[in-house]
């Protein structure tokens, strides 16, 4: 949602009713941008809104609405308009003009579901979103109309609202996160000793516990963020049929480990280079692999991938994920894709979950202008259809394949991040020219996990319990690279990095990694804006870190010998 329809909603919902034109914006807005605030603030209006297809057959209403036509809590049946207000005049002659006013008549005679008589003030409105026309049908009542002053006191700010969830959220993911760090670590570390073929076996167990566990607060964050309206979705170039084949080999050993057939099939009018974001197509596919793996006994799991251009330059690719498992009535794909729910209470107790995955994931493909959609049948399997469309991109696979998706080329060992040059001859310096890292963390328990994971790079690891210590050892050596955990005593990450770009240290530049167990979407922002140079969640992945360091440490070496050179 644009800040300043945003803020136009939030001055209008104090009344608990916001005029045609904001609210017809509001709900387009919905449905072109894959914004869920607008149910969140659609629930709060005294007005009863409905929004309606082309056919006139309501697909959505607000609580207000279910209320005044005595709609029943639950999945909506087939309702048309004309059953609540049979004798309202529309001018079907304006469906394909985006914001025409259909229909605008005032104390209209209609019916509740339940046949008790009702009188209300009826707009309705053309909202085009796409190929799919929709409408939005406002009623509102005497009783609507004038409103109780103690309404006004309840209804608060729509935006306080998200604010105080959004840091709640940030909060328990530190929280969670911190502990998930050690764990996990650990664990991983442990993994690599000398240990009996029991012990490994238990560690393991360990380990992908750990792992579904991240998985779900992943899943909550991620829906926190959707709800809120503080999701956004990268554009980059893709090499689509390479991350393709990536995902096969990395779920091939998962699926047939179950001892089923798994293939990938993609036509030949699919293009390599799009432009989208990778990183949450892997993540819709990999949950309808991961169901589609979870409710299959026996058979094949099929992913296949086909595409069709647009008449805006644009391609639609249809990803679908085909099984021969336990399928799905019709009633329970009616509650499939709501948040929170599960298939029903027997999967639920068998196969697990929380019923959040493909919630998120069909948000995220109408963010992509698409879709989620599923065809299945008791005992006969199911088929996933996740249909998006991207930008082409002219970029070559080979340079796709090295910047978009990121494949590392090479393992980080100790001799990749080997000093390129020595450090300037005025610098005081180590006897050798191993790496130097200034590790700032003051819990403990993560500062045991930090020391496993820098083992077996190598070279000198100082440590700093908070940021004001880590100023004071800045000033007095050099070091090649600085760990910064960011909610620490004394003083913060963002502070300490902060205060060391704007002084006179002989660090000043030196690279900072941060460390955080915030994962909320701003957070790594926030950690650029404060001069940070990279971002590295917790638990923290040991592949992504020494990748990080390999690259900064390389750039910030090389800057240093043109610098030397220059002066010399």
């Amino acid at each position: 949602m644009h800040k300043k329809l945003e803020q136009q909603v939030r001055l209008s919902i104090r009344d608990g009713k916001l005029n045609p034109d904001i609210l017809v914006r509001l709900v387009d807005s919905s449905y072109r941008e894959g914004d869920s605030r607008t149910h969140t603030l659609l629930d709060r209006l005294d007005d009863a809104v409905l929004v309606l297809n082309e056919e006139n057959t309501i697909i959505d209403v607000n609580p207000a609405a279910r209320k005044l036509l005595a709609i029943p809590q639950g999945p909506l049946d087939v309702l048309k308009l004309d059953q609540f207000i049979p004798d309202l005049v529309i001018d079907e002659s304006l469906q394909h003009a985006q914001g025409a006013v259909l229909a605008e008549q005032k104390n209209v005679a209609g019916r509740t579901l339940s046949a008790s008589s009702i009188s209300c003030d009826v707009n309705l409105f053309v909202l085009k979103t796409g190929e799919n026309g929709k409408r939005l049908c406002v009623l509102r009542t005497a009783a609507a109309a004038v409103k109780p002053e103690t309404t006004k006191a309840q209804a608060t700010d729509a935006s306080e609202v998200f604010e105080a969830q959004e840091k709640y959220l940030a909060m328990m993911s530190h929280e969670l996160r911190t502990p998930m760090n050690a764990v996990l670590g650990m664990a991983k570390h442990l993994a690599e000793t000398d240990m009996t073929e029991d012990q490994l076996e238990n560690v393991k167990t360990i380990i992908d516990a750990g792992d579904v566990m991240m998985s779900l607060l992943n899943d909550l964050l991620d829906k926190s963020k959707l709800d809120a309206g503080k999701f956004s979705l990268e554009n980059t170039n893709v090499d689509l049929r390479h991350m393709l084949q990536k995902m096969v080999r990395l779920w091939r050993p998962t699926i047939e480990a179950q001892g089923l057939a798994f293939s990938l099939e993609i036509g030949d009018e699919v293009i390599s280079a799009i432009r989208g974001d990778s990183v949450r197509i892997r993540q819709i596919l990999s949950n309808l692999l991961s169901n589609a793996a979870k409710f299959t006994n026996s058979g094949s799991v099929i992913l296949s991938v086909h595409a069709k251009p647009l008449a805006d330059g644009k391609v639609e690719v249809d990803f679908s994920v085909r099984d021969t498992g336990i399928g799905m009535s019709e009633e329970v794909q009616k509650n499939l894709f709501n948040a929170y729910v599960q298939a029903n209470s027997s999967t639920s107790r068998e196969y697990g979950g929380t019923g959040l995955g493909l919630s998120i994931s069909r948000q995220l493909a109408q963010m992509m202008g698409g879709d989620l959609v599923v065809e299945s049948k008791e005992n006969l399997g199911s088929i996933f259809h996740f249909i998006a469309s991207f930008e082409t991109s002219s970029k070559s696979q080979n340079q796709e394949a090295k910047d978009v998706d990121n494949v590392p080329k090479a393992q980080v060992t100790e001799r990749a991040i080997a000093p390129l040059v020595a450090k300037p001859a005025a610098a005081p310096k180590p006897t050798d020219d191993s790496l130097r890292i200034l590790a700032v963390e003051d819990n403990p328990i993560n500062q045991r996990v930090l020391a496993a994971f820098l083992r077996p790079i190598g070279g000198e690891v100082v440590w700093a319990g908070h940021g004001q210590e880590a100023l004071e050892l800045l000033a007095d050596s050099y070091f090649d690279v600085v760990l910064m955990d960011i909610q620490m005593p004394v003083m913060d990450g963002l502070t300490a990095a902060k205060t060391l770009r704007d002084s006179d240290s002989i660090n000043v530049d030196v690279p900072i990694i941060a460390m955080t167990a915030n994962a909320m979407l701003g957070d790594r922002e926030t950690c650029l804006a404060a001069g940070m140079n990279d971002y590295v969640s917790k638990p923290i992945d040991p592949k992504t870190l020494y990748k990080s360091i390999s690259k900064l440490v390389d750039e910030y070496r090389a800057v240093k010998q043109t610098s030397q050179q220059v002066c010399g």
